[in-house]
């Protein structure tokens, strides 16, 4: 799709599709000239080991460094105050979306449908079916016995 798309503006890409453990090998030594990959995050976000300037032995593969950034990940990895490590974070993905170390392409919205008719549903994000023994249906026998 991205190289029929680049095709339409003059770029010609030649796609190679790789073995996982390959392709680590190769971007680790940095013989890419470009890949595509995708990054998933946990609860607790933590952006070093992808945008640290000494995390190039990580994930940090296009070996960026923005001191200003570096900065921004320490101070906001320690702060325990949400709102505040919230504005840090921000601040740093702004500087990162400016300087384009990588292209973002697009972001899934993870989203949870349960009908209505079940009860005691508590997704989180890192499952939508936790706690999933403990659902009942509105009127179950589970409702009245208290599980």
């Amino acid at each position: 799709m991205i190289q029929d798309y680049l095709r339409k503006i003059g770029v010609k890409v030649n796609v190679k599709p790789t073995e996982w453990t390959t392709l680590l090998k190769e971007v680790r030594q940095k013989d890419f000239q470009a890949f595509l990959g995708g990054w998933s995050t946990p609860p607790f976000v933590d952006p070093f080991p992808i945008f640290h300037s000494s995390a190039t032995k990580l994930f940090n593969y296009g070996s960026y460094s923005n001191s200003e950034v570096d900065r921004l990940i320490e101070e906001g990895g320690g702060e325990m105050d949400t709102e505040i490590a919230g504005k840090t974070w921000k601040q740093m993905q702004s500087l990162v979306y400016k300087d384009q170390p990588y292209t973002f392409l697009f972001w899934i919205d993870r989203i949870v449908a349960v009908n209505n008719r079940f009860e005691n549903v508590t997704p989180i994000s890192l499952s939508a079916l936790y706690g999933i023994e403990k659902w009942y249906q509105k009127g179950s026998y589970a409702a009245l016995d208290g599980d």
